[in-house]
């Protein structure tokens, strides 16, 4: 299966918690045989195209210049990119500004299953 992660500010973590879901997920879905792509920040510190064998995207986030305006436009980029690889999932983080990219809950507007990664269902996932 290919998955898209998307909504975060990229793997190896050096941000927070989705950074760290990102990362244990990813790299757990690769071990199992699956081709996972991870968006990250042209600023983030690890260059690589791969890590522990997943693909990393590399897409411009505008925060300095646009604030928390560039995180819609970040997040716009992921998954206008994401859905022009055709994953077979996108798995979307950053909840707050993917809504509005989405025809209808649960599809891309190519057809890929979307995932929303709500804040409280990631605690629930790492807390229990």
């Amino acid at each position: 299966m290919k998955i898209a992660i998307t909504g975060t500010r990229g793997i190896p973590n050096h941000y927070g918690g989705f950074e760290r879901f990102a990362e244990q997920l990813s790299g757990r879905l690769t071990a199992l045989g699956h081709t996972v792509m991870v968006y990250n920040p042209r600023r983030h510190p690890y260059k690589d195209n791969t890590y522990q064998g997943v693909y990393l995207l590399h897409k411009s986030l505008a925060e300095n210049v646009l604030g928390s305006g560039g995180n819609l436009l970040y997040d716009y980029y992921c998954l206008r990119d994401a859905i022009r690889h055709k994953p077979d999932v996108i798995l979307e983080c950053g909840y707050a500004s993917a809504a509005p990219w989405f025809n209808s809950p649960g599809t891309s507007p190519e057809g890929q299953a979307f995932f929303l990664m709500m804040e409280g269902a990631y605690r629930k996932l790492t807390m229990d």
